[in-house]
């Protein structure tokens, strides 16, 4: 449809606070990374009874190098009309604004992607494309077998995690522009999901049976292990947590908090995962 798009070069902020502003009932947008000033501005220029639905890709890993900011979802999931969710393996960058627009963009909610880094995208008001695209991001949020919760449990383990790391000696610390070409440049590497900052601080910030079950995964001497590997571990659990007689379903329920939080993954083959940390 003639007008109906339009290029979208960098910077694209002023466009994106244009689009934000207009937006008065609903906004819903795919970033694998999200970074606390983005969404400061995103709260500042949205409508006030606006709803916010979101994909993100929740990983430690993400957070530890400054990819994302923890901070930004806990923002955003004050707010009573927000719906944030998490597929780890996302990567499409794509901005709806009500059903009038929509933008393509390889730009993520950050303020690389704003304003610093050279990014391009189609700008789309044909409203039958718009609400495809819609449609599209809706259905992978009801998809419970793609898209996880972001429950206050995983947003405050992570955070205890993250604080547990060792600071870096200040000689070492870098300037935000530094960050952000650091970032443009290995956003894309499918390997760069490991979170570096060892078991130490892991287990410093876990509680509970998840600090329970993962020190059982440290005793598995490889990357890759199996549902039924920890399930040995069933005996030992119960000894230190006699009160819960269904020890399996438990681990079960763990692993996938632990997932979560991108300390393991799933392998394409059932019952299979593997290890997310050095």
């Amino acid at each position: 449809m003639p007008g109906s798009l339009q290029l979208i070069k960098s910077p694209w902020l002023d466009t994106f606070k244009e689009l934000m502003t207009a937006t008065k009932e609903d906004f819903i947008f795919t970033s694998p990374f999200i970074k606390l000033s983005a969404v400061n501005l995103m709260m500042e220029c949205k409508g006030h009874d606006c709803a916010i639905t979101g994909i993100t890709s929740f990983r430690l890993r993400n957070f530890e190098r400054g990819a994302s900011d923890l901070e930004a979802i806990k923002i955003l999931q004050q707010h009573e009309k927000t719906l944030i969710k998490n597929i780890a393996n996302i990567h499409s960058k794509i901005y709806i604004f009500d059903s009038c627009a929509a933008v393509i963009s390889s730009a993520n909610l950050t303020p690389g992607g704003l304003e610093g880094n050279v990014e391009l995208g189609v700008l789309l008001r044909d409203k039958k494309t718009v609400n495809e695209l819609k449609s599209y991001i809706m259905g992978l949020i009801s998809d419970t077998g793609k898209s996880f919760e972001i429950t206050s449990e995983i947003i405050v383990e992570s955070e205890n995690i993250l604080k547990a790391i060792p600071k870096p000696p200040k000689a070492y610390e870098k300037g935000l522009r530094d960050v952000e070409k650091d970032l443009f440049k290995i956003e894309d590497s499918s390997e760069d999901k490991i979170f570096q900052s060892g078991q130490s601080s892991i287990l410093r910030g876990l509680s509970g049976w998840k600090k329970d079950v993962f020190k059982c995964l440290v005793k598995i001497k490889k990357d890759i292990f199996t549902l039924d590997e920890v399930y040995r571990f069933e005996r030992h659990l119960f000894n230190l947590h006699p009160e819960n007689r269904n020890v399996k379903p438990k681990i079960r329920q763990q692993l996938q908090i632990l997932r979560d939080m991108g300390l393991i993954e799933f392998t394409n083959r059932k019952g299979e995962y593997r290890k997310l940390w050095k």
